[in-house]
């Protein structure tokens, strides 16, 4: 290793763990953030599931405020999405079908908790549209050790070659799809260019799911036969075809859901993560440590790094609770002065 490594002797006792990947995080600590009960699957494609009828309950946005002086993110979110969404028999499906299934949008709001501040405002500096935000509802319910059957990882489910494509380190240590940070980069960098690319968000979120090579195709295709070209009438794969309803009827169940009789739990509206770089490869249970978390909340605000330690020779970084930072450095420091 060309690094140094932090408390070697930490790292030696360290060393006999299992270098295999965590599949799911525990949920033995009451700080862990994965919650046990699993959020039920959503359908690809419709299927007979009544209609949901709204009920009023009381609104609980503050319109005289902007949207980043609101107190719940949900809220922030709501205000800026402006994206007109039609009234179809898709998107009503599966707005019913998560207004049937309320458990679910509340077990992805407590998963959101620690991430969707910064996504949201990554988001709003590139001025995308807000229920971009949204996507690792669809895409992972906002699990950030999701893994599907197709090799996508992370809350942005982003294959290998995509990855890599844009920019995203993956080796045995360290898999950048599940880097919060990166992988939200390299999501957003991959819808632009899409979007740039097709011209149309609606194309380009089709794209993000099932790749350009297929939309451009199924667009040709209802060319030659004189069809309409737009997304909703392109011949494409059941997935596809429903990953544009999933997204805008979360966005329109969220823009309203007094409208609809759904409360989701608050999210602050304020950063809760911050993110570190100590420079040496750590054990992530001495890092917990210094930090006064639990390993397994270090784990899973970090799910990049596959084994017991960050990676020999880089990347170091970590996510850590803002109000942690503090005494992690102060810990950092003394350790490296008395070492």
């Amino acid at each position: 290793m060309k690094s140094r490594i932090l408390l070697a002797s930490a790292l030696l006792l360290a060393g006999c763990q299992s270098t295999q990947q965590v599949n799911a995080p525990s949920t033995t600590t009451k700080k862990t953030i994965i919650i046990e009960k699993p959020v039920t699957t959503v359908p690809t494609s419709p299927s007979s599931v009544l209609e949901t009828q709204p009920h009023q309950v009381p609104k609980k946005t503050t319109p005289q405020l902007s949207p980043q002086q609101q107190q719940d993110l949900w809220d922030r979110i709501a205000m800026q999405i402006d994206t007109p969404i039609p009234e179809n028999k898709r998107i009503r499906y599966y707005r019913n079908w998560y207004l049937k299934h309320p458990r679910n949008l509340q077990i992805i709001a407590e998963r959101s908790k620690p991430f969707l501040y910064y996504i949201t405002q990554e988001v709003e500096k590139r001025n995308m549209p807000l229920e971009l935000a949204l996507l690792p509802i669809v895409e992972s319910s906002f699990d950030q050790y999701a893994y599907s059957s197709s090799a996508a990882a992370g809350l942005w489910q982003i294959i290998p070659d995509t990855g890599r494509r844009f920019g995203l380190t993956i080796n045995s240590w360290y898999d950048g799809r599940r880097d919060i940070v990166k992988s939200t980069q390299a999501a957003l960098n991959l819808l632009e260019y899409l979007h740039n690319k097709f011209g149309n968000w609606q194309y380009a979120l089709a794209a993000y799911n099932t790749g350009e090579g297929r939309v451009f195709n199924a667009i040709d295709k209802n060319k030659r036969l004189g069809k309409s070209t737009d997304y909703w009438n392109l011949d494409l794969p059941d997935e596809t075809s429903a990953y544009v309803p999933k997204l805008y009827a979360v966005a329109d169940i969220l823009r309203d859901p007094q409208k609809y009789g759904i409360r989701i739990p608050a999210v602050a509206n304020k950063p809760v993560l911050q993110e570190i770089n100590p420079g040496v490869q750590m054990d992530l249970a001495v890092a917990a440590r210094f930090a006064g978390i639990s390993t397994q909340e270090l784990k899973d605000l970090n799910p990049a790094y596959h084994k017991w330690a960050t990676a020999p020779n880089g990347p170091y970084h970590l996510l850590l609770p803002i109000n942690k930072v503090k005494s992690f450095k102060v810990a950092l420091a003394n350790n490296k002065r008395e070492n």
